[in-house]
């Protein structure tokens, strides 16, 4: 929720944290854009009630402006394949794998996502879906997209939306050992619910039961978000995307397939207590980003 800077002195604020953000805080730009290697975020909120938002390299006023679209050469991330994706957290306390699809990453059903059927414009319920709306690019890449819900941000102490990747249990592999990835919603029998954390075999990954239907799952040391879980599909985890670690950079867009129409409970931000106009913003940025890389693809098709 907080970050101390030792040299400085001064304490930043998550602003997921705070409950009412609306005519309290104002995003001004982006810092740290060259971490990402791809632009990241960014690349989708270049601007905030039209008025554009400086990308800084590194710190703030101090490092040079990138500009939109800006990449890195890709680098070799270290023990990642093109068949295996690594991701761990910022202590590195958690370490696993997520290895491309398989036919064993189809076997089940799973109900559609509030990021494809709206939640709120489905009060009855979302029906499951016969359709396996988790693997894309003909079954070669994950669904990924960012969610605005307060449970989401408040949880991760992030700004106003977190990236999630859809990704199968049986693709997720602890690192180091032959173990099973295993959560608490993997062992349910009949309706039953098994939340404690000792059902988790990751060594220092820590659950908390946000909801009936949700549990969190996050480092115990650096307090990083790692995987959200559900009953209603246990075979099918939300995995935090910031944690991946992809040569291309942080969207991991060669493992990822990002979903642009929708941002995930966007009603709950647009309700009041946050910025109604962000995910406003946040759509049609990713809007833009989609048709530039529909261009930039088919230039690559034309010049091979």
């Amino acid at each position: 929720m907080f970050t101390h800077n030792l040299e400085s002195g001064e304490w930043e604020i998550a602003t997921g944290a705070i409950t009412q953000s609306a005519g309290v805080t104002e995003i001004i730009s982006h810092v740290h854009v060259s971490d990402t290697r791809d632009g990241g975020f960014s690349d989708w909120l270049p601007s905030t009630s039209s008025r554009p938002l400086t990308r800084w390299s590194h710190e703030a006023n101090t490092s040079s402006p990138l500009p939109v679209g800006w990449r890195e050469a890709p680098q070799r991330a270290i023990g990642s394949t093109p068949d295996t994706l690594n991701a761990r957290c910022h202590c590195t306390a958690i370490s696993f794998s997520v290895s491309r699809p398989t036919t064993q990453s189809s076997t089940f059903t799973a109900p559609w996502p509030d990021l494809i059927v709206p939640y709120f414009t489905n009060p009855s319920g979302v029906p499951t879906s016969q359709e396996k709306w988790w693997l894309r690019s003909d079954g070669t890449k994950y669904l990924a997209g960012t969610c605005a819900c307060r449970s989401c941000r408040v949880a991760a102490g992030s700004a106003e939306a977190v990236e999630w990747a859809f990704v199968p249990a049986c693709n997720i592999s602890i690192t180091d050992t032959d173990m099973p990835f295993v959560l608490p919603e993997m062992l349910h029998r009949e309706g039953e619910y098994f939340p404690k954390p000792f059902h988790t075999n990751i060594k220092g990954l820590t659950t908390y039961r946000s909801s009936d239907h949700a549990t969190r799952h996050f480092c115990a040391t650096c307090g990083a978000s790692v995987f959200w879980s559900s009953p209603d599909r246990p075979e099918l985890i939300d995995v935090a995307v910031g944690l991946f670690d992809a040569p291309e950079g942080a969207r991991s867009e060669g493992w990822l397939e990002w979903w642009t129409e929708r941002v995930s409970f966007g009603e709950e931000a647009e309700a009041g207590e946050r910025d109604g106009g962000f995910v406003g913003d946040l759509i049609e940025g990713m809007r833009v980003w989609e048709e530039g890389r529909g261009i930039r693809e088919e230039e690559a098709r034309v010049s091979g």
